[in-house]
């Protein structure tokens, strides 16, 4: 019996010491970490200029920190789009709306839109997706993120288990 207590122990002890890492690496991420790190509680923030939806469109693209439609996206470089509920009405997503990342994922380098963050619990957005470009490799870097988030957006980064986040913008 004492025998597996002390496996019990010693497994319970190696989640909390991996759990600690994983907070310590969310909580010191920098900008040439790849975008899938950024955890959950994360924040994308709308900028001091509300942002546009046009009725029944369901994905808003930007690159460099300006809507773009998907006629003018300069495919080579990296770009990054929201995915809202389709509507048939002209929306808004007024300055200071605050969207909370539930989970991130990142592709194995493909250069489509495979670096994303989900909000599952948002009524109006559902992911954030973002693209490397054709002449781009590998994932998109937080730094590459925050090009493309521009003014529109800023990122916050999830606060660790001590509670002292920090901004990335």
């Amino acid at each position: 019996m004492r025998f597996l207590q002390r496996i019990a122990m010693t497994a319970l002890s190696v989640a909390l010491i991996d759990g600690g890492i994983a907070t310590a690496r969310q909580s010191g991420l920098s900008d040439s970490d790849p975008m899938g790190t950024i955890g959950a509680g994360t924040k994308i923030v709308v900028g001091e200029v509300a942002v546009i939806i046009p009725a029944n469109e369901d994905v808003v693209y930007f690159q460099n920190g300006v809507l773009v439609s998907w006629n003018n996206l300069d495919r080579d470089s990296p770009s990054c789009r929201l995915h809202v509920q389709s509507k048939p009405v002209v929306r808004s997503l007024n300055s200071g709306r605050t969207f909370i990342a539930t989970s991130a994922g990142f592709g194995n380098g493909d250069k489509s839109y495979v670096n994303t963050l989900y909000f599952k619990n948002d009524a109006t957005v559902d992911q954030l997706q973002c693209s490397i470009g054709k002449n781009g490799s590998g994932n998109l870097t937080i730094g590459q993120l925050r090009i493309q988030l521009g003014q529109l957006f800023s990122l916050v980064e999830a606060a660790p288990v001590n509670g002292l986040g920090s901004a990335i913008r």
